[in-house]
């Protein structure tokens, strides 16, 4: 089983290929996003990113998010999924204005159309 703390793991720290491939686990394995229980972590960044995507999902999907993740606050420091946008300013720009906004709200950066094909 495909838990929301592991997708939030490699939301951080891997590649939008495995992460594409988690997320549809993950989707496929829990379709009443509201019943997601909160991450078992202390870890401000794994929380903020789990509460982000779950609200993320329950928008593309038309659900509830589970209660928890509007207790979630924000990234401890600005952080951009895609790492290029760090490289490039047009990149860095469309980012910080176009990121979804359960992301955005969390200092949390990427593109608009961010996991919209899972």
């Amino acid at each position: 089983m495909v838990a929301l703390k592991k997708v939030a793991q490699y939301a951080l720290y891997s590649d939008d290929q495995i992460l594409n491939i988690l997320v549809e686990a993950f989707l496929r394995e829990n379709p009443v996003f509201k019943n997601v229980p909160i991450p078992d972590t202390t870890d401000q960044r794994i929380l903020s990113m789990a509460a982000a995507l779950i609200e993320l999902f329950a928008i593309n999907h038309n659900q509830e998010p589970p209660t928890w993740s509007a207790t979630i606050g924000e990234m401890p420091a600005p952080f951009f999924v895609w790492k290029g946008a760090l490289r490039l300013a047009w990149d860095n720009h469309e980012c910080l204005n176009e990121a979804p906004e359960p992301l955005k709200k969390r200092r949390i950066y990427t593109t608009a159309n961010f996991l919209k094909a899972v």
